[in-house]
């Protein structure tokens, strides 16, 4: 075999090995055809899947760098897509903000009421029309969402996009979805804004009932999150147990907060007429990322986390881990009885193993609350995920690798180091210090772009040019594929 040392650029680090490029590796025919194809998730996020996950966040923030409140300002159908009275208050705020530059953007996008749906009906019917309208309306490229329960049994969407989008119009659109009514093929409509219009009227029929909605509010999830959170962050500045006066204090603070907050939206409300009362509720939240350390904070914390284990999915979870253990173990068996001398016959285990996937599948139709997928990208992220990959020949390139690795070698961090280094293991299980496998810089595009010496000279021109042409390639795939729609789009990619 010819090994060639390569190097591969990623939005938030580099790679440097050596890859095959003349012969393959050995592989056992007798034996490679024999797996366990199982795809499904099991409400747990696999490692390549969190590492795509957290790739394509950091994409979306590289994407997204160069936009800002201008281009949004411009957008007459931005402006068309939000309410009448918030018009006036989008536009001054466009205009006031105009030169205030963002990046990518976090929304949460929840029901309204209780859940009559499948997760499969929901992503079909509700958030793909509303990516659709984001896409055509606030010009939306690039997109990760991902799929969660709540305490109530809910589903709720996380997602992050490259746009900028006004928080009244991401809930107008986001109730218009959710409460679209029939659908073809599904039983029971999309009412959720109906069905939550209906229950505040009720709630609130003989007016404002100051004891019953402060205990209503106090005994809400928001509260009793919001106490815990602050409960243990008291603990853990002060060092010691928090007493229980202290704790009645924090949650008597944050129920008076929630109850003055409702009899706002209340009062609010009350001032429309009857039939505009209760039919905006509050199912989305929104933020826009200004530091780009906010969106690996993000990442970790809600887009690549697994779903929140209850009693009832750790149970799930055990029964479908072993059942996975036992069509394991028989295909074990398998490759024993094949590597045998002779062969032996495995018509025995192949049944089994029917018969577990089987029993398999019916546990997941049955007690899975998600079936469908547990997060998406969108399909103009996948050029860029490969990274900027090339055969590391030229001497400058070399040069300009060797002092970015003498750079992060200097650069002193508390978090982790910024220069990794795989090795092959040797009999006893350790790294073998004499066959490198690869070596690993933690870097972000955004450094090696803009990183230059006391003259203002870019210390790495070579490798920001071959990250520049990889985006310039990208681009250019997704316009050949119909992906984009106008070319206005891509003008801040001539200015890199």
């Amino acid at each position: 075999m010819l090994l060639v040392e390569t190097l591969k650029i990623n939005s938030n680090y580099s790679c440097i090995y050596n890859t095959v490029v003349d012969g393959t590796p050995n592989v056992n025919t007798q034996t490679s055809g024999i797996n366990f194809a199982d795809t499904f998730h099991d409400l747990k996020m696999s490692a390549s899947a969190i590492k795509t996950i957290k790739k394509s966040c950091n994409l979306i923030l590289y994407l997204s760098r160069q936009r800002h409140f201008q281009e949004y300002l411009k957008m007459k159908k931005q402006r068309v897509a939000c309410t009448g009275y918030r018009k006036q208050t989008v536009e001054s705020k466009a205009v006031n903000s105009a030169y205030n530059r963002y990046l990518c953007t976090f929304l949460t996008l929840t029901l309204p009421a209780k859940q009559t749906h499948t997760d499969i009906e929901l992503t079909k019917y509700v958030l793909h029309p509303f990516l659709s309208y984001a896409r055509k309306i606030w010009k939306v490229r690039y997109f990760v969402w991902k799929k969660e329960l709540q305490q109530n049994g809910n589903l709720h969407y996380h997602l992050v996009t490259d746009r900028y989008i006004d928080h009244d119009c991401l809930r107008v659109a986001w109730n218009r979805c959710c409460n679209r009514g029939y659908v073809e093929g599904v039983e029971k409509p999309f009412d959720y804004v109906d069905r939550y219009s209906d229950k505040m009227i009720k709630m609130f029929a003989d007016g404002w009932d100051k004891e019953k909605m402060f205990e209503y509010y106090s005994q809400s999830d928001s509260v009793q999150e919001a106490t815990e959170k602050e409960a243990l962050e008291f603990e853990r500045k002060n060092n010691r147990e928090i007493s229980a006066v202290e704790y009645n204090q924090i949650f008597y603070r944050n129920a008076n907060a929630a109850y003055e907050k409702g009899f706002k939206r209340y009062s609010n409300e009350m001032k429309l007429s009857e039939n505009q009362r209760w039919r905006n509720p509050n199912s989305t939240d929104i933020s826009a990322v200004k530091n780009p350390r906010q969106v690996s904070a993000y990442v970790a914390k809600y887009i690549a986390k697994n779903v929140d284990e209850s009693p009832e999915l750790i149970t799930f979870q055990e029964q479908t881990r072993s059942i996975k253990e036992q069509i394991y173990g028989c295909l074990s068996d398998i490759k024993r009885h094949k590597l045998a001398d002779p062969p032996e016959p495995y018509d025995n285990e192949l049944k089994r193993i029917e018969d577990l996937k089987a029993y398999l599948n019916q546990i997941r139709q049955e007690e899975c609350p998600i079936l469908g997928k547990l997060w998406f990208k969108s399909e103009t992220l996948t050029p860029f995920l490969k990274g900027a990959t090339d055969f590391i020949q030229s001497t400058g390139v070399h040069s300009e690798l060797g002092q970015l690795i003498d750079y992060l070698k200097n650069i002193e961090t508390p978090s982790h180091k910024l220069v990794l280094y795989s090795y092959e293991l040797n009999e006893k299980g350790e790294p073998d210090l004499d066959k490198k496998i690869c070596t690993t810089l933690l870097i972000s595009v955004f450094q090696i772009m803009h990183l230059a010496d006391k003259t203002g000279k870019k210390r790495f021109p070579l490798l920001s040019q071959m990250w520049r042409n990889f985006v310039h390639d990208c681009v250019e795939i997704n316009k050949e594929k119909g992906l984009y729609e106008a070319d206005s789009d891509f003008n801040e990619f001539s200015k890199m």
